[in-house]
């Protein structure tokens, strides 16, 4: 057996391609919503630390279901760039700025990519005058700090990082908070993108346009994208029952592609931050 065989998707036809992904789509989306679920009993019985995970892995699910549709989205030439979309599935920094990025409201493609970067950073700088400071990148240790112990090094001394300090949390910004990503997996999966023929329509409106997925391509261009999409899946049957209700928010808030986006860490030198630091004066 080998596990997180998930780039074997590319050996596949369109056809199979298809056929797998939506099996795929549909035991994340059950997932996460079981995941939300339980996250939210525990909320009530003010067991925040296991809700914060919980919710956390969900968000993870969600952004998994995305970053397949997001493969269906894009050509599958050249190949390494499909590949390397299918492989995002198991990476936790790019699951977690697919996560971040159902949140933002970008004018272009080209700025997306630029909120991406300033989360991409595997160090980076802040703090009252924003320089105090040196940080590891917050996505990556917000996973981990919601889970595990850890000594670590700081700008002053060793500290012990735990989780404990949730634990006092009440928790009420969690309260029925439904994560966007998964809202919008939701809304993608009621107006059939998660099924087979809801893929094959996916894969045709959004391949075909593929020359004009640039990083000028504007929100009202990928809005008209979002819909062209949804009437033809609508067209075709696809939609359920609550389609309607959810379809404004499929189109408003299905992101931008980000298989042509770099989502990979940046690489930062701690010298030069501290440097930056040493030269910062308050003006």
């Amino acid at each position: 057996m080998r596990v997180k065989a998930i780039k074997d998707l590319s050996q596949l036809t369109d056809d199979g391609l298809f056929e797998t992904i939506a099996e795929g789509l549909a035991n994340i989306l059950d997932n996460a919503r079981r995941l939300f679920k339980d996250s939210e009993q525990l909320v009530s019985s003010h067991s925040v630390q296991g809700a914060r995970i919980l919710r956390n892995v969900a968000e993870e699910e969600a952004a998994k279901f995305l970053i397949l549709v997001d493969a269906v989205r894009c050509p599958r030439d050249p190949a390494d760039r499909f590949v390397r979309q299918l492989g995002r599935f198991n990476e936790h920094l790019a699951k977690g700025l697919y996560s971040r990025s159902c949140d933002w409201s970008p004018a272009t493609l080209g700025q997306l990519q630029e909120y991406l970067d300033s989360h991409r950073e595997n160090f980076y700088l802040d703090g009252p005058n924003g320089v105090d400071w040196i940080f590891r990148n917050d996505i990556l240790q917000w996973r981990e700090e919601i889970l595990y112990v850890d000594y670590i090094e700081t700008d002053d001394n060793h500290i012990w990082l735990h989780p404990g300090r949730f634990v006092n949390d009440l928790g009420l910004s969690l309260r029925g908070l439904r994560p966007g990503a998964l809202r919008i997996c939701e809304a993608l999966s009621s107006c059939g993108v998660a099924t087979p023929q809801g893929l094959g329509v996916v894969a045709l409106v959004w391949r075909g346009d593929s020359a004009s997925i640039a990083r000028e391509m504007t929100w009202p261009e990928l809005r008209e994208l979002n819909q062209r999409t949804l009437k033809e899946l609508e067209r075709k049957g696809l939609f359920q029952e609550d389609a309607l209700e959810v379809g404004a928010e499929a189109i408003d808030r299905w992101q931008f592609p980000l298989y042509d986006l770099d989502l990979a860490t940046i690489d930062i030198d701690r010298a030069v931050l501290r440097e930056r630091q040493r030269n910062w004066f308050p003006y």
